[in-house]
């Protein structure tokens, strides 16, 4: 249970650490959107995700 609890909270850290980075590359809500999407779909074409 605490190893997932452990892996939520990285998650979330990860995740905040990616939306701050994009704020400085993307001005425009959309163009986050459509980055976010980008990466989801080639973790995807890749099996495992991407490593961020």
């Amino acid at each position: 249970m605490q190893n997932h609890i452990d892996e939520q909270h990285l998650a979330r850290e990860k995740g905040s650490k990616i939306i701050d980075s994009m704020d400085h590359e993307f001005h425009d809500a959309s163009d986050r959107v459509i980055a976010i999407v980008g990466v989801a779909y080639l973790g995807g074409k890749l099996g495992s995700g991407l490593e961020i």
